[in-house]
């Protein structure tokens, strides 16, 4: 009797249950975002503000200060992008770009719109009809469902 007493009463006090705290949304829960394959409804334009808001997380990457450059040109509208372009493309800016790119592509979930990257593209187009700064090496497609 006296050890049910002891046990229940080691219960009340110090409890047997853990709390977990829950804070924002998860890695997971930004990829299952991303992930769902929706049709896109074109009416719904995106800003070159939310283009240029997701463009500022590359200002916080230490590794993209350094001399490989990236550079990005916002196309807003129904269809919205950001080329990525880049003067070299050696191995260190490759790791760059794909550092830069699923960056911006979590920001582009987390401020609630849909993204994909394209790498497979036609530089030769891409470059003629936009002023790029170096070649284009990957486009991040924005847009809501």
């Amino acid at each position: 009797m006296a050890d049910n007493y002891l046990e229940k009463r080691f219960n009340e006090v110090f409890g047997t249950k853990k709390t977990v705290k829950k804070i924002g949304q998860t890695l997971d829960s930004l990829f299952e975002k991303t992930v769902k394959i929706q049709q896109v409804s074109n009416n719904l334009t995106v800003s070159e503000d939310v283009l240029n808001k997701i463009i500022a997380v590359n200002q916080k990457i230490i590794s993209l200060n350094g001399g490989n450059k990236l550079f990005f040109k916002p196309v807003s509208g129904e269809n919205a992008f950001i080329i990525v372009s880049a003067g070299k493309t050696d191995e260190t800016t490759l790791i760059n770009l794909g550092i830069s790119l699923q960056s911006m592509l979590l920001k582009t979930v987390e401020i609630g719109f849909y993204g994909k990257i394209i790498s497979d593209l036609d530089k030769e187009t891409l470059l003629r009809e936009y002023t790029l700064s170096g070649v284009p090496v990957a486009v991040l497609s924005v847009f809501r469902h």
